[in-house]
């Protein structure tokens, strides 16, 4: 038996806030590593559970959960967007990926890749044909992880400094 097979993604309920507020201390600390005049270092304080569970309050939102055997392995949290038509814009609808995260000690196991696919899934059943993220350009593995999944760029984000 593979590590792969122990996998499992589920739908996470408010019970696993913790569990998730717990995995997303990697990211976090990726990101005040690599903008640390943006983001705090991880901390009790950083996305707390009590910010997790407000995520279930709204029905365009979904999380899902990746366990290996019984352990919290990553998460993905997702909206669904519509945006009505505008004078400048035709209306759209997308799948939004706010949050792709997957615990060190699992990477490089198809866990990320199952979790869009949870995500893919979501699109389906709602007729959408687009799912959409952002990534920080510092993160160069998220990147790389991302554009072989096949996602592309379509926005891009200038910053300068002064």
């Amino acid at each position: 038996m593979n590590g792969e097979s122990r996998f499992h993604i589920r739908r996470a309920t408010r019970s696993d806030a913790s569990a998730i507020s717990a995995l997303n201390a990697g990211v976090q600390a990726t990101h005040a590593a690599g903008e640390p005049t943006i983001f705090k270092p991880p901390s009790s304080l950083s996305f707390p559970a009590s910010e997790v569970e407000l995520l279930f309050d709204h029905p365009s939102n979904f999380i899902f959960l990746a366990v290996n055997d019984a352990e919290p392995a990553g998460y993905l949290f997702g909206e669904l967007i519509e945006r009505g038509e505008s004078s400048i814009t035709y209306a759209h609808r997308v799948v939004y990926v706010h949050h792709l995260a997957v615990d060190s000690r699992f990477r490089r196991q198809g866990l990320g890749s199952k979790l869009l696919g949870a995500a893919e899934e979501i699109a389906r059943e709602h007729g959408i044909s687009a799912i959409a993220l952002d990534t920080w350009s510092f993160n160069r593995n998220a990147g790389q992880f991302f554009e072989q999944a096949g996602f592309s760029p379509y926005n891009v984000k200038l910053r300068k400094e002064i």
